[in-house]
């Protein structure tokens, strides 16, 4: 096709080679060292070639600059100047000049671009290269679909979009094949340079407006081939995609599509490629209806807790809590099998991080996803010791997530005798603990507790326990226990809990003239917000009331009464507490 083109653009005089042989100066005059380099080469014949070597020159140009860069352009610059006036082509690309014409005016615009200032590239090469894109020969409408991209690296994001872009719409939509190959490819290349925040809103509606159902299964299919190629580069890549694709289902599929590469990726025996599954594992997972969750999840979920790769792990735990939740509210066939295979990977990975406190602290978070999951028995037997050992002999930083736990285990225990047990074992050994620390958890324990739990739940079970820390004979006991003050203030009802109030405030006055320094500055700042705490008094119609004003009471009574109900079978056993 070249070739025939650039027939085309041979002068006329020059197609027919002249009869007889040469004379000895003119063979002389187009005879070309051959130790010139493509440079020297194209310089010769811009500033003394003949007609048609000159052209050649022109024509050969782009491929020239692309090869040898800035250097090349600075050679052949001034030459390249005074041959375009000579030739009278000035890279006008007119069209009533010949096709082979327009379609070198295209290619040497962008190459010719990257080399010129941005503001001489707006002005004088931009609305040429952008007229081609309108041709009527589609030849040329390639050639400039082609050059497009690198108009939009030099014209920056913002004139990318307002002018580049609604040409390659155009181009996609021609009726020439090739044309819209080209401005594909062209689309593809100017997704590259723009901005993320451009690509999401100029570049993937266009993408998705453009494709048909069959079109996004044969995407999907040449994903999942690049996913499973041995290229691990390769497979890196399309795994830290692959989670925001199958969040995102092209029209016409939906992301259980790409399950079975999920899972494979999920067991890749590249350690980055596991890592990038890991991390994104809960973002896939809100995603998932609650019909395909077990499906799509449950397989990857268990490879990954049962990895041996402490970099996998550490990017799982994070958002471990979530999956989890996920998967508790799915609708699981085998629900006993699915909570088979997870707790016995969450064991194991209970085990594998037993000296990391930062996967511990991740681990506990996810524990109260557990309840919608794993039965009674199970939670009972091992997730509730495990919480209780973290609150007692964990890393500081774990124990809030641990009391947070083993709260939630508790409130949703609906076992009478386990439940009783688990509470009874709290009071004992957190509580009335002979370890500071452990009475410093039961503290933790109770600001987990306080939005779990009706506030008759609370008095009646926890206040006890916190006011006799109020008097503990360790300092730091006090200090945690009178910031929980305020919070218990607020479970008080009158005029029932009249008794439970006065030992509040007189709990609140023996801190503020505590013989600890510490102490009493803490609760003399406490107090200020103790004394504004709201009371709910029983009002005469029946409404409850705070302060005497009725602002927020309706919704917090409500709140309260719902947990009231949902704890009817929440009860704890006289006699084993009496044991």
């Amino acid at each position: 096709m070249d070739s025939l083109l650039w027939a085309e653009a041979i002068p006329e005089d020059a197609k027919e080679a002249p009869q007889g042989l040469k004379p000895e100066e003119e063979i002389a005059r187009f005879t070309v060292d051959e130790h010139l380099n493509e440079v020297e080469r194209c310089n010769l014949f811009l500033t003394g070639g003949h007609a048609v070597q000159q052209r050649r020159a022109i024509e050969s140009l782009p491929q020239l600059l692309k090869a040898k860069g800035r250097a090349a352009w600075e050679a052949v610059q001034a030459n390249l100047l005074l041959s375009l006036q000579k030739l009278d082509l000035d890279a006008q690309g007119q069209v009533n000049e010949p096709v082979a014409s327009r379609v070198s005016c295209c290619r040497l615009l962008g190459a010719m671009a990257p080399h010129l200032a941005p503001a001489d590239v707006s002005a004088k090469f931009a609305p040429q290269l952008l007229a081609a894109c309108q041709d009527t020969d589609y030849q040329v409408r390639i050639a400039a679909a082609q050059q497009l991209p690198a108009l939009a690296r030099v014209l920056g994001a913002a004139a990318a979009v307002s002018q580049v872009l609604p040409e390659l719409k155009e181009l996609l939509e021609d009726d020439e094949v090739q044309v819209r190959v080209a401005g594909l490819s062209g689309l593809l290349a100017l997704c590259q340079l723009l901005p993320g925040d451009a690509q999401v809103a100029h570049m993937l509606p266009l993408v998705r407006n453009d494709l048909e159902p069959s079109d996004a299964g044969l995407l999907y299919g040449c994903f999942r081939h690049l996913a499973a190629r041995a290229d691990v580069e390769l497979r890196r890549l399309c795994a830290s995609r692959l989670p925001a694709l199958m969040a995102s289902p092209l029209p016409g599929s939906s992301a259980s599509y790409l399950h079975d590469t999920w899972t494979d990726l999920a067991l890749d025996h590249d350690m980055q490629v596991r890592v990038a599954i890991a991390s994104q594992l809960h973002l896939v997972a809100a995603t998932v209806a609650p019909a395909e969750a077990s499906r799509l999840l449950l397989r990857p979920l268990v490879a990954l807790l049962r990895d041996g790769c402490p970099a996998v792990r550490q990017a799982l735990l994070p958002g471990l809590g979530q999956t989890l939740q996920v998967l508790s509210g799915a609708d699981v066939m085998h629900k006993d099998a699915v909570a088979s295979d997870v707790h016995q990977a969450l064991v194991a990975l209970a085990g594998s991080i037993a000296s990391n406190w930062r996967c511990q602290q991740h681990l506990a978070a996810a524990i109260p996803a557990l309840p919608g999951l794993l039965g009674q028995d199970v939670l009972c037997e091992h997730w509730a010791p495990y919480s209780f050992d973290l609150l007692l002999t964990g890393a500081a930083c774990v124990k809030p997530a641990a009391a947070s736990s083993l709260a939630h285990l508790l409130h949703s225990c609906r076992r009478e005798r386990p439940r009783t047990e688990l509470y009874c074992r709290i009071i004992r050994e957190l509580a009335w603990g002979r370890s500071c620390w452990a009475r410093l958890a039961y503290t933790q324990l109770v600001v987990a507790a306080l939005p779990l739990f009706s506030c008759r739940w609370v008095k009646e079970h926890l206040l006890e326990g916190v006011l006799g820390l109020l008097g503990d004979g360790v300092p730091n006991v006090r200090l945690a226990a009178l910031g929980l003050l305020p919070a218990l203030k607020q479970t008080i009802r009158l005029p029932e809990d009249v008794e439970r109030l006065e030992h509040l405030n007189s709990a609140m006055s023996n801190l503020m003239t505590d013989n600890d320094r510490d102490v009493s500055h803490a609760a003399r700042t406490v107090h200020d917000t103790f004394k504004r705490t709201a009371l709910r008094v029983t009002g005469g119609a029946g409404l409850l009331e705070i302060n005497g004003s009725s602002s927020g009471a309706a919704d917090f009574e409500a709140a309260d009464h719902a947990k009231e109900e949902a704890e009817e079978d929440l009860a704890l056993s006289q006699e084993e507490m009496e044991k």
